[in-house]
């Protein structure tokens, strides 16, 4: 495994040591001492050791200590463990592999003894550490056990996180030393640019609307689309790609949508985005910009516009806007990228069918089962714990 993957691994094998997922009998260390966890101690989010202010009984003697938690033995000096004073309080090694046990010892040169748990684990939680290897979903070898109740559940946490996630990436391009009207619309106009470059082209599109902005200041506005074509193709700052990109996504076709999208929102008046009809006040640009892809048009409103309007009502203290968004993104149907939603083809048809539409999936996918974050995940909680 690579690094970040065995970070993720370790991920799941801290929530299994912290809910003491595993039966208890007949604990041994790899060299045969008798192991009782007293307390599993509790997780460590600085530096050292995994498991902090742990009890266990090893042998006849109680031990009051840290635990900390590697796939495999040889992972302790992979990590320069044996060096760093801080693991000196280690009381137990805890592994998930008896391959390559070897013995491990501190700074301080204590020997310290290894506890492997994978023997002591249900076969649920065997069969979830044998797919994260795996490019797969961490629980696609466990479907049988996982609760469709939950799974609906953590599909609309991870749409609701989605949502925020995509207003933070809108507040990345809001300058506050701007007036309000002028900063808002601006990072509008930069984070529509970037969804226009998706998916090859998101940081060329933004410097493109950098120089529409630039110009703007300086009272040296475009004149037509063509003009601004010209200008960002013949810039120094505005790389494109063109390998692998649809025609429709090409600088030709994207650019001239971009400038009069930018040119759309500076003739709004402000006090239209806080008050109209949002999907009106959409259709109305994208009729303006000569975007006609029903499919591309949701995904720019779900993942833009929405959440510039989200940020916008917090800026303005707007309730009624907050609640105009959060009733648009509940019924907003956008396809999921088929590299993601067939991720979810092991779950029955019914759970399946629920992530095509719902960009909770891509966030789900993402934030949640690629990172192996499965112990903040209602799925694999309700399925690992039941």
């Amino acid at each position: 495994m690579f690094p970040d993957q065995e970070i993720k691994y370790e991920r799941i094998l801290h929530s299994i040591w912290s809910e003491q997922l595993f039966s208890h009998t007949n604990f041994v260390t790899t060299s045969g001492a008798p192991v009782a966890v007293v307390r599993p101690g509790y997780l460590n989010h600085s530096d050292g050791p995994d498991f902090l202010n742990a009890v266990v009984q090893i042998g006849s003697i109680t031990h009051h200590g840290a635990i900390e938690i590697h796939l495999n033995s040889r992972d302790w000096n992979a990590h320069n463990h044996q060096h760093d004073r801080n693991y000196n309080q280690v009381v137990l090694h805890v592994v998930a592999d008896e391959s390559n046990t070897r013995q491990v010892l501190t700074k301080s040169g204590d020997s310290i003894p290894t506890l492997n748990i994978r023997p002591y684990l249900p076969r649920h939680i065997n069969e979830l550490l044998g797919a994260l290897s795996g490019n797969d979903l961490p629980c696609s070898n466990i479907v049988q056990y996982i609760s469709g109740e939950a799974f609906e559940e953590q599909l609309a946490i991870a749409q609701e996180e989605y949502l925020e996630k995509k207003v933070q990436d809108f507040y990345a391009f809001f300058d506050p030393a701007k007036g309000l009207s002028e900063a808002w619309k601006n990072a509008l106009m930069l984070s529509l640019a970037d969804g226009l470059g998706i998916p090859h082209n998101r940081a060329a599109m933004v410097e493109a609307a950098k120089v529409w902005l630039n110009a703007k200041n300086a009272e040296e506005r475009f004149t037509s689309s063509e003009q601004f074509l010209h200008v960002v193709m013949n810039s120094k700052g505005a790389t494109f790609s063109r390998k692998g990109v649809r025609p429709a996504h090409r600088p030709k076709q994207r650019l001239p949508q971009l400038f009069r999208l930018m040119e759309e929102i500076e003739a709004t008046e402000f006090t239209t985005f806080i008050d109209a009809d949002l999907t009106s006040n959409w259709h109305a640009m994208l009729g303006s910009a000569g975007i006609h892809k029903a499919g591309f048009a949701r995904i720019l409103f779900g993942t833009v516009f929405l959440p510039a309007h989200l940020g916008l009502s917090q800026l303005v203290f707007s309730s009624a806007l907050r609640q105009k968004v959060y009733e648009q993104w509940q019924q907003l149907e956008v396809k999921v990228p088929d590299q993601i939603r067939k991720k979810f083809e092991v779950f029955p048809q019914q759970l399946y069918s629920t992530t095509s539409k719902n960009l909770g999936a891509v966030h789900l996918y993402h934030a949640y089962c690629k990172e192996k974050r499965c112990i903040e995940c209602k799925v694999l909680n309700k399925a690992i714990l039941s």
